[in-house]
């Protein structure tokens, strides 16, 4: 990578955070700093605290040049019209959709796959499905009834 030598890692899990400070012209990994992933609110106090602490670490590094951030697969949080969290994590992982899936299969089974790109089970569609009471949206994509609950 022309001109960058330094660059942090910041990786949002479904367990855990972690910054990594990595040299990218050797490559190796300078320092790294991990916390328990926190509730969305507080996710920038916990990431700037581990950047704090792997910049620390490596005091004679350069610069970070170029920042890389990954996070939990399919995960969201609702925010408002402030850009503030209005809830937790609705993870990936939680299993709230098991109706919905169950329906979606029996409705469009394989045939769904090849439509929006994903195989129907819990785990996808918890946070691709409506929010409790939009019933427009599930209508279109033929569930009946309510949004994940």
């Amino acid at each position: 990578m022309l001109g960058v030598s330094t660059a942090l890692g910041i990786d949002v899990g479904t367990t855990h955070t972690k910054v990594a400070l990595v040299d990218v012209e050797t490559p190796r990994t300078l320092a790294v700093a991990s916390a328990p992933t926190p509730a969305p609110a507080d996710l920038l106090r916990v990431v700037a605290d581990l950047t704090r602490r792997v910049l620390a670490a490596a005091p004679d590094a350069p610069v970070p040049a170029a920042v890389g951030v990954a996070s939990m697969a399919e995960t969201g949080v609702p925010v408002g019209p402030d850009d503030e969290p209005r809830g937790d994590w609705l993870r990936w992982d939680a299993g709230r959709s098991g109706r919905q899936a169950d329906e979606l299969a029996q409705v469009g089974g394989n045939g769904l796959t090849g439509v929006v790109a994903l195989r129907v089970d819990h785990a996808e569609l918890d946070c691709s499905l409506a929010p409790a009471g939009d019933t427009h949206r599930n209508h279109h994509l033929g569930v009946p009834g309510r949004g994940a609950p």
